[in-house]
């Protein structure tokens, strides 16, 4: 790493015999720490303190205060070193001066060495979002030479501007004006740096944010839903606050859910607007409640509202018994033999069937197979022999009954 350059030191006349002394000052404006061995000078100039020995922080400085010794009138150059213990320069600076008669006492001269004021600042209570009016820090140079600012700095939810130029002469001085701007609610604090060749200096900061008060959005009322569907409703809320605000995000509770949150990540001026869409699922009969709410990206709730619903059961109609007989009609066109009726369960409960001949006839029916329970799905079988009867060109019904009803068979011979 290149040395410092510490600049030029005029220790300005000094009569022979006599000693001028001058305060050489080095300020670490790196970001990391540095360790100075020794400081160390030739004559005509000599060390009268070294202040620089040990680790300097970053943003601080030291001193070393050399004297001028003249054993001679006329001019004296010489070299300030500043060295690490491996005998590595860090900082230089060039030693000025002249040697006089007694007759003219050598001039002393200050280095530039600044002056913050007030150490602190306590802002009132602000609204997130908004800033604040300004406080001002004094910034002065009470050294003889020039005072260069390097970097005003501020950490925190805080904002920095000054009519400070490169440079400020012997008492002359500047102001910067600090502004608190928090993004959120809470007590917040943060810190001022000033960086100089003449010093550095902190001022502390401090202020605090009032929460906005929550926002009540109107009830929404979903009205009636059977389980199992969905009703929806819009929400629209508004930025009435002074303050631009950022909505996080939307959230409800089941059965109502967001399916389209307009408000999500929003940045709100006042009198903008954002719109929720939300859903009433009912998985229940009953009334529901519950609330929409829009909090910040932190938490902090913004905004809330009732959200209110009445879920119904669809009522299940009664189940019938329902059989399906075929055939509705057996003709045995004069051709004797058997034929069958085939009785079927197409309901979705059981049925209790009951069979048999109208009356007697000379038709031989079996319906002992369809005196039965059926159940859903199920079928039994009516077996009529027409054998003897188709001869003589006899008819006969058979009689099918299940829950008050009865179905008749026609039986005929032609």
């Amino acid at each position: 790493m290149p040395a410092i350059d510490l600049g030029a030191t005029d220790f300005g006349r000094a009569a022979v015999g006599t000693a001028a002394e001058r305060l050489v000052r080095f300020i670490n404006s790196s970001a990391a720490p540095i360790a100075v061995a020794k400081s160390s000078v030739a004559e005509p100039f000599a060390i009268a303190a070294d202040g620089c020995s040990g680790t300097v922080v970053p943003g601080g400085n030291c001193d070393v205060r050399v004297q001028f010794h003249p054993a001679a009138e006329g001019s004296a150059t010489g070299e300030l070193l500043l060295a690490a213990a491996n005998g590595a320069v860090i900082a230089k600076g060039t030693l000025l001066g002249a040697g006089a008669g007694a007759e003219q006492p050598p001039q002393p001269v200050n280095p530039a060495h600044l002056v913050a004021s007030p150490p602190s600042l306590a802002f009132p209570s602000q609204l997130p979002g908004s800033a604040s009016a300004e406080q001002f820090i004094r910034l002065l140079n009470d050294g003889d030479e020039p005072l260069t600012i390097a970097k005003i700095d501020v950490r925190g939810p805080f904002r920095v501007s000054n009519d400070c130029g490169k440079t400020l002469a012997r008492n002359e001085s500047c102001r910067a004006a600090v502004a608190f701007a928090p993004p959120s609610s809470g007590v917040q604090r943060g810190v001022a740096v000033i960086y100089t060749n003449g010093g550095s200096a902190k001022i502390d900061l401090a202020g605090e944010a009032t929460p906005l008060p929550v926002v009540e959005l109107p009830a929404t009322d979903f009205g009636r839903a059977f389980a199992g569907t969905t009703a929806d409703r819009s929400i629209i809320f508004t930025n009435r606050a002074p303050v631009t605000i950022v909505v996080g995000k939307a959230t409800a509770p089941p059965p109502f859910a967001i399916v389209a949150d307009g408000c999500a990540n929003r940045k709100l001026a006042p009198r903008d607007s954002c719109e929720v869409r939300l859903q009433f699922r009912p998985a229940a009969r009953g009334s529901m409640k519950g609330e929409l709410q829009l909090v910040s990206a932190s938490g902090e709730m913004i905004a809330a509202g009732a959200l209110r619903g009445l879920g119904l059961i669809k009522e299940q109609p009664p189940q019938l018994p329902s059989i399906d007989i075929k055939p509705r009609e057996i003709n045995f066109h004069g051709d004797p033999g058997k034929k069958t009726i085939d009785v079927t369960n197409t309901g979705a409960v059981p049925v209790s069937l009951t069979a048999k001949p109208e009356t007697t006839s000379r038709y031989l029916i079996d319906a002992a197979p369809c005196n039965v329970t059926l159940a859903p799905g199920k079928h039994c079988t009516i077996t009529v022999d027409g054998t003897f009867a188709v001869r003589i060109g006899a008819s006969a019904r058979v009689v099918i009954s299940y829950a008050g009803r009865t179905e008749l068979v026609a039986v005929a011979a032609k």
